[in-house]
Formats: C-alpha cells, structure tokens, sequence
C-alpha cells in the first residue's frame, strides 16, 4: 500500500536491461503505443523477485516462508470453534469484498460486457482445458451444506445443497469476471507475449493491471486480502485434518507436536520449491492437480460403491434430519466416473507435454504421493492380517462417524422408518393420530386434575388399585417420547 509499490517504478538491476514504469506505461496508452510487457518495471520486478538468487531475494522469501509456516502453526493448534469462525469470515470476506468490487465494475469500465461474454465462450473454456480448475478453486467444501442448513430447521437437505451450490458458482464466477476486466484493460495497452502462469499472474499482470483503473488501490488490496483470507483458512483445515489423522495412528503423540512437525516439512518443502525453474514448478502442478483428482476419485469410489451410497445417505439423514432424494443418489453413483474421466484426460495432456522435465517432476510428484498413501494403507492391511480379519479391511472403523461416544451409539442404532415415523409397507399415514398398524395413538394423561371425559388413562387415575400395565398404552407413550 505504498505511494509508489515496487511493481510501479523501476529497480536498478541490470544497466543493460530497458525499464519502464507504470506511469510510463500509462503515458503510452493514452498515445495508443503498444508497450511489451518484458521491458515494464512489473515484469522486471516478478524476475528479481522470483527468478534471482541473490542472498537479498532469497533471505527475503526465507523470512516470508518462515512467517507463513509460523503463523500457520498458532492457527492450526486454536479449538474448533475459532477455526470455524477463520472459516466463517474467510467465507462472508472473499463473497462481500466480491460483491463490492463487481458492483464498482459495473460502473466504472466499459470492459465489463465484454469480458462476460469471453467468460460465456464455451469453445474457449474447452480451449484452454477446463479440467484444471476442478482443483483449482480454494475454499470449496469448507463452510458448505451444513451452514447453510442452519438457516432454518425447515430448510429440506437439497435446498441447501442448491444454495450453497449457486452461492459458490456465483462468486466464483465473479472473481473470474473481475480478473478478465483486469486481464482486458493490461492487455489494451501492454502486449503479454509469454507464457502465463498462475504465479505470474498474480504478481506481475494483476498488479500492474490494477494501475489503469481509478481506484487501484481497492483492486491491490481485493486480490491479496482475498487471497490471504482463503489461503489461511485452507492452509489451517489442511494442517489439521492431517494432524488428526496422524493422532489417531500414533496416540502417543500429542496433536500439538505432530502440527509442528507438518508445518516444519512445509517449511523446508517450500524452501525446496523456491528454489525451482518455472518449467519444473508447472510440471509440479501438473502432478498436483493429476493426484487431487486421483486421490478424489478413489475416496468417493470407496465411499459410494464400497461403503454404499444407501449408507451414506443414512448418515446424511442421521447428520441433518432430512433423507436425500431419489436424484442425488444416483449423482453420487455417478460421481466416481465424471472424476476419474478428468483424471485420464490429465494424464493424456501430461503425455503430450515437450519438455522432459516437466514430465520427470510431474511423474515425481505423483509417484512420491502415491507412494506415501500406499504406505499408510499397506500399514492398515497388515493389521488386519495379523489379527486373522482380512475382512475387517473393507468395513469402517468402529470410530468413524460423529466424534462423540454418545452420537456414535445413536447412529448404529438410527433407524430411518422409525424417524420418519413411516410404515414399512409404504402406507401415507404420516400424521399423529395413528400408528404405522392403523391403532390409533393412546397417550397418558399428566395432569393432575380429573378430567370429565372418560378415557383409559381417567379410568386408571380414578382407580384406588394398583395400576394395571398396559402394552398398547406403554408403546404410545414411548412412541410419543
């Protein structure tokens, strides 16, 4: 937020490099002069920065990487309900702050038209293969169904699917749209001529896209204020779903060590990553986004074709009190398929890549992912075979579902006739004056006075005599209970 940011005025780096600022820059645009991006203070900027390694650039990522990982630390160690509420306002953050800014589009660029109907291009969506952005938005599942279920006990389990499923679509669109205003307005005056990359993107074009707006300073601290918000909160569930994992494997331990020791590995992992070509930090991102969608694709495959999607819409029932429909059933069958379609396209577009070291750090990651969850599943297996229960492999966990010892007996003895108070032949009656054997429902009276109607429960109120039991009268009232 300073006067003049660095990716704004020239550095001195080399006398024989040409430099041009952003004022510069602006200056050439109002003379319709197409300037090339490679000579702007931006683009000179990201190179220093990223691409030298010089003790000044190095020490300076160091200590940002060191910050990072330490502040990722104190917040991965808060209770679950502080880290619900970084969610929560990461969430309310990254839709109003997008809100805001789509609204001031609106009104302050003539781009705006333009760059939603390049957005609507599906040949061009296909064009630069869409398949990538199944990892790429962040966020995505964290304050999901179960939040926007909150908002009314009455809200039906699909209607908050289908909200939170338009929320998401709709404000991610809205970030695409403000970053293709952006893109619009560098590229009408500057000529991008390389390759773009993600990290290129976020700190050489955007910055100095921002520069021929009107208020750039409000885009400056969109961009980055966002993208910390959604990078802490995901960073943070990141670390601690897999310290818990780890707790429960070696019990020993405590949680607090085993979140140290991950966030030291992503210390020194980063460092590594830093210190990589651009070549080989794509062909990493190849690999990633091959083993999030591999990963994915086999966890819900085990989840609805072993496990069984009957099963898991009981859990939905159990979790939310609503059952899921007839149509999300058959989604989530279908589900493992649609995923592991994009995951053959991913290595098809892996095998057609020129440069081989892409292909060797991509393989490389994958294979070091790959490896370590065949470990921890080989580790389980043996288990298993030691105590003479092979079977025991493909069953659940007697520990999986609600955390509570309490929540856990309640859904093993869930039963979902019983809940939706339904008959087991499909009758309609649903109301609270019969029983599923079309009896209708006694129930005990509790006050205290004579009541002038007679009834069973006034007959054994009256009576001097020991009460006689009931059945009939003792299933209502637990029914009723």
């Amino acid at each position: 937020m300073n006067r003049t940011p660095t990716w704004s005025r020239c550095q001195k780096i080399n006398t024989n490099v040409t430099c041009m600022s952003s004022q510069d820059v602006l200056l050439h645009c109002r003379e319709k002069v197409m300037v090339d991006i490679k000579i702007t203070s931006a683009h000179l900027n990201y190179m220093k920065l990223f691409s030298n390694i010089d003790k000044n650039s190095l020490s300076m990522r160091l200590f940002v990487i060191a910050i990072v990982w330490i502040g990722n630390f104190f917040i991965a160690t808060v209770t679950d309900n502080a880290l619900l509420m970084i969610f929560k306002f990461s969430f309310l953050w990254g839709t109003f702050s997008t809100a805001f800014i789509l609204v001031f589009l609106l009104f302050s660029t003539q781009y705006t038209s333009k760059a939603f109907y390049d957005l609507m291009d599906i040949q061009d969506v296909f064009r630069h293969n869409a398949f990538n952005l199944v990892t790429d938005p962040f966020g995505v599942g964290l304050i999901g169904v179960y939040d926007f279920g909150m908002m009314s006990p009455f809200t039906m389990v699909d209607n908050a699917v289908l909200i939170f499923a338009v929320v998401f679509i709709v404000t991610s669109f809205a970030r695409s749209l403000i970053i293709r205003v952006l893109y619009l307005m560098l590229t009408n005056c500057v000529d991008v001529n390389i390759t773009e990359s993600p990290h290129y993107l976020l700190f050489a074009i955007l910055p100095l896209s921002t520069e021929f707006m009107d208020a750039h300073k409000i885009f400056v601290l969109y961009i980055y204020s966002y993208l910390t918000a959604a990078l802490v909160a995901c960073l943070a569930m990141f670390t601690t779903i897999i310290a818990r994992l780890l707790h429960s494997e070696y019990r020993a331990v405590k949680n607090i060590y085993i979140v140290g020791l991950l966030c030291f590995l992503g210390f020194n992992l980063s460092i590594a990553v830093t210190l990589l070509t651009t070549q080989k930090i794509m062909g990493i991102m190849y690999g990633l986004n091959t083993c999030s969608l591999y990963l994915g694709g086999m966890k819900v495959a085990i989840v609805m074709w072993l496990y069984g999607v009957q099963r898991y819409s009981t859990d939905i029932h159990f979790w939310l009190g609503f059952k899921p429909t007839q149509f999300w059933k058959c989604i989530w069958v279908m589900l493992p398929i649609v995923i592991w379609t994009a995951v053959f396209n991913k290595l098809k577009d892996m095998n057609e890549l020129k440069d081989a070291s892409q292909k060797i750090v991509a393989l490389l990651w994958m294979f070091l992912t790959l490896i370590t969850v065949v470990v921890i599943q080989a580790k389980v297996i043996a288990k298993y075979i030691l105590q003479n229960n092979i079977v025991g492999v493909f069953r659940s966990n007697f520990k999986y579902g609600p955390p509570d010892i309490d929540d856990r007996k309640k859904r093993r003895n869930f039963d979902e006739i019983t809940q939706s108070r339904q008959c087991r032949h499909d009758c309609m009656i649903l109301d609270d004056k019969y029983e599923c054997n079309h009896l209708p429902l006694i129930f005990r009276s509790r006050s205290s006075l004579p009541s002038a109607e007679s009834s069973l429960t006034n007959i054994y109120e009256d009576s001097s005599k020991p009460k006689k039991t009931s059945s009939v009268l003792d299933v209502s009232v637990m029914n009723m209970n």
